[in-house]
């Protein structure tokens, strides 16, 4: 499975950005092999409709879940259509969210 999380950076030690709209960081981490790859989101720092592209950024890397603090109902709705489990509420460390996901700790939300 893999798993997109919002970040400040690029590491699993970054902090998940809470705001999933301003990602400047996406971490994708695949749950299977265990490797992490960081991208940066080109759209971060965009006015309007950046929420629904950094969604169809996710997509293409086939995230199947996504982990962050908040997102627009647009992008929520994005995500949800693209067939991504939301789940809000993220914060702290990026490899802090990701084991508490592992351990049961989010639930995916129907609304932003």
């Amino acid at each position: 499975m893999k798993i997109a999380v919002t970040a400040t950076g690029p590491t699993l030690d970054s902090l998940v950005e809470p705001r999933f709209d301003w990602a400047e960081f996406l971490l994708i981490m695949d749950t299977g092999s265990g490797a992490a790859e960081a991208l940066r989101n080109p759209l971060g720092a965009a006015a309007g409709g950046a929420g629904v592209e950094t969604a169809r950024l996710i997509a293409e890397q086939g995230a199947q879940v996504v982990l962050t603090g908040e997102c627009s109902a647009e992008a929520h709705q994005a995500l949800s259509t693209a067939g991504i489990s939301v789940h809000l509420g993220a914060s702290g460390f990026v490899r802090e969210a990701l084991d508490r996901f592992k351990r049961g700790g989010f639930k995916p939300t129907d609304s932003a």
